[in-house]
């Protein structure tokens, strides 16, 4: 979501109009108490479940990164920029992260929240706060400690892994490598069956509906969370990706503003677009 976005919705807030109203208000209590906890990184990062700091630092910044743009409160900038420096200072080693194997836990959940440090980082650029050496701090971390541990498995993992690398990519303004995850995308997409399931989760048996449910967080709408213009990024015999020229809501619908619900701090609700899909399953088979 780009910064002129969020304040719309949050103009349209306080007109009253609603659901951006009672989403405002969800944000900014839970932002209350968020402001005033601590990011807690580890130095090595290793996950072995699919809760943990990184999942929820990666979406209290970004929370309180919303929060600053809805209001321009800049207590909320600078606890998002300590939450982002945080990890990206210290935490320089990732443990079981192998894109291609499927016993790699946090190369899953990594692939998963990553992005709302980005997320975050966007929206922290005007605020006065996020200084030109935090950018460059924060795009190195991105680029050699983040990045290289996306999955590359053709599941639900794959899935989420080209959703941090559309969303980095973009971010560093790595044309290329954003081509490569847009291609990428658009041959995981072809894995989907004519009739709509999607073959490697559905040989999960009984648990292969709530597996398909997590692929399809990411496949429709990844393309939607890029701020580059994809219309022209094509694969050969086929027609141009959805073209999005800025962060969107990808249903078409009235969009919202999104943060963490009050009863579960910690995870996104979605609320007319995607916010970092991340799922509170616990770990199961790969």
């Amino acid at each position: 979501m780009s910064l002129s976005e969020l304040r719309a919705r949050a103009a349209a807030a306080a007109a009253g109009r609603q659901p951006e109203q009672a989403a405002l208000a969800d944000l900014l209590g839970w932002a209350e108490t968020a402001v005033d906890t601590q990011p807690d990184p580890t130095e090595p990062l290793q996950i072995k479940g699919t809760t943990g700091p990184f999942v929820d630092d990666s979406a209290t910044a970004y929370g309180l990164a919303l929060a600053w743009g809805a209001t321009g409160d800049i207590r909320y900038a600078t606890a998002a920029r300590g939450f982002v420096l945080a990890w990206a200072q210290r935490t320089r080693t990732l443990v079981g992260a192998c894109p291609a194997d499927g016993d790699c836990q946090t190369s899953l959940i990594v692939s998963r929240t990553a992005a709302g440090f980005v997320f975050a980082a966007d929206l922290l650029a005007t605020s006065g706060v996020f200084s030109a050496a935090d950018d460059a701090t924060f795009r190195d971390w991105l680029r050699t400690v983040i990045l290289p541990a996306a999955s590359e498995r053709t599941n639900n993992w794959g899935d989420a892994g080209v959703f941090l690398r559309v969303v980095a990519t973009d971010h560093l303004g790595d044309a290329a490598g954003f081509a490569a995850a847009i291609d990428t995308w658009r041959a995981q997409l072809d894995l989907v069956a004519p009739d709509g399931h999607i073959p490697e989760e559905v040989r999960r048996g009984s648990a292969g509906l709530s597996y398909t449910q997590e692929a399809l967080l990411y496949k429709p709408t990844t393309p939607s969370s890029s701020t580059r213009d994809t219309s022209s990024t094509r694969r050969a015999g086929r027609g141009p990706v959805t073209s999005t020229t800025r962060r969107r809501d990808p249903a078409g619908s009235s969009p919202t503003l999104i943060g963490p619900s009050p009863r579960s701090p910690r995870s996104w609700r979605r609320s007319g677009r995607l916010a970092g899909p991340v799922t509170r399953r616990s770990a199961g088979p790969p």
